[in-house]
């Protein structure tokens, strides 16, 4: 790379810092209250006057967390209280036989032999962005807020079989809704009496969730009656030995609608955010995309793109989608020759091992070659590289959000052109995912011809 980018990183707050300061920063942003030594120590422990865990970024102590020794810890309560409002009998949420039941049920859709068919329907719904994009005379969008409605599409064609009910602004309002106000952090969420009770949630945040059930509902009804057997409704719906009871199947869909969305949109918006910034990338991203089609970039193409790759794959570890993985001891253990008691818990914050010195030389700079020289970095047995998590609980869609993201970013650099519209300083913020702290506004200049003028009335520009 001919220069070099150093993008936004949200560092924690000095040494000096009090606990009770500190123990509030962590409310508003984790980031900014774990200590400084995560970034040096692979494990430090974190009390205040409300917090006390363990924070782990040893590699070997992580996978000993989540994959040698996962059968002793749990997803933590703060996971559980955030999530369960939307899906508490959903796989995201569940434990033990339960999950490992849903877990059955679900993987097959996720397949790699899959993929092939599911990217048709992708790049129909990427193709009508780009037309919707060379109709708007403003030429510019606001990138979080298109990246959300783009990847709720894509999840509407292809996993729900474009049922009507999925495509529907109020349902698309509602998981965005329920994102936004359930995935904030409280005091409650901090204090041990108050920790182990239900959440309150708003009248907002109820009408929100009360929509995508129902919404769940409704896409599950008309998925019995059309009787398609191709989509994520079908699998959900099947009749025989996997098939899940009616409120898991609820749950499961309105946990596609929060979860199966919002990371793959969070990790395109902080892609095409680095990209836009950095000339070089563009052209090289460019160069390959020639060499491997000269019009649409297919899924068979992305095999051929190993640069592209490299840059996504850059960009998740810069700001990974899920940037902080809990969980609760639920049987005495010992990690790192430390013995952890049952009830306390465990903080994998993988944005802090993603950017710590220790495991990548110069880790806040964007340096996609460094996939590039070293591939196996991107191998799932690397422990300190963890943008889908690890274990048995790895994201259970991380190749089909991997292929959304690249043929997005590939079909998006092969007709236009990008850069950001202003400079200001955007921040990573922890929510129920990793992100900006104010609109980002992409401004765009078409270099191709070869994109259809046909309106889409839900892109927001």
């Amino acid at each position: 790379m001919s220069s070099a980018l150093s993008p936004p990183h949200t560092a924690p707050l000095g040494y000096e810092t009090g606990r009770l300061k500190r123990s509030l920063a962590f409310m508003q942003n984790p980031l900014r209250g774990f200590k400084p030594e995560v970034y040096q120590s692979g494990l430090t422990q974190h009390k205040s006057f409300m917090m006390n865990m363990w924070v782990l970024t040893d590699p070997s102590g992580v996978s000993d967390v989540l994959v040698k020794k996962s059968s002793s810890f749990r997803k933590s309560n703060l996971n559980q209280r955030i999530i369960e409002p939307v899906s508490k009998e959903g796989l995201i949420t569940t434990h033990s036989k339960q999950w490992k039941r849903q877990r059955k049920a679900l993987a097959p859709i996720f397949r790699p032999r899959h993929m092939d068919t599911l990217s048709e329907s992708i790049s129909d719904v990427i193709s009508d962005f780009l037309s919707n994009l060379d109709c708007n005379s403003h030429r510019s969008i606001d990138l979080k807020t298109a990246m959300s409605d783009l990847s709720f599409d894509m999840l509407a064609k292809t996993l729900l079989g474009d049922a009507k009910q999925a495509s529907d602004r109020h349902l698309r309002q509602a998981a965005n809704t329920a994102i936004e106000t359930c995935g904030t952090l409280r005091l409650s969420d901090f204090l041990p009496l108050l920790s182990r009770l239900p959440r309150p949630l708003s009248p907002k945040a109820l009408t929100a969730i009360k929509v995508l059930k129902d919404g769940a509902r409704q896409v599950l009804k008309s998925q019995h009656e059309r009787g398609d057997k191709s989509n994520l409704v079908a699998l959900l719906a099947q009749q025989g030995h996997q098939q899940l009871p009616l409120n898991e199947q609820v749950d499961n869909l309105t946990g596609f609608f929060i979860a199966g969305h919002e990371t793959t949109a969070i990790a395109m918006t902080w892609a095409l955010y680095l990209i836009a910034q950095h000339d070089d990338t563009q052209t090289r991203i460019r160069e390959e995309l020639l060499s491997v089609s000269p019009s649409q970039v297919t899924y068979k193409n992305l095999s051929n793109m190993p640069f592209t790759k490299a840059v996504f794959y850059e960009a998740m570890r810069l700001f990974p989608s899920i940037p902080i993985i809990g969980r609760e001891v639920i049987d005495d253990v010992e990690i790192l020759g430390q013995s952890f008691k049952k009830g306390e818990t465990v903080i994998i914050p993988i944005y802090v091992m993603h950017r710590s010195e220790r495991f990548w030389p110069q880790a806040n700079q964007f340096d996609p070659d460094r996939f590039m020289r070293r591939p196996e970095l991107m191998s799932t047995k690397n422990s300190y590289y963890l943008p889908f998590g690890a274990g048995h609980r790895v994201c259970i869609g991380a190749a089909f959000a991997m292929m959304e993201s690249l043929l997005l970013i590939a079909n998006l650099l092969h007709n236009f052109e990008i850069e950001l519209k202003d400079k200001n300083i955007i921040k990573p913020i922890v929510t129920i995912s990793l992100r900006p702290d104010k609109p980002i506004w992409l401004t765009y200049k078409k270099i191709k011809n070869n994109v259809r003028c046909v309106q889409k009335e839900n892109v927001v520009v």
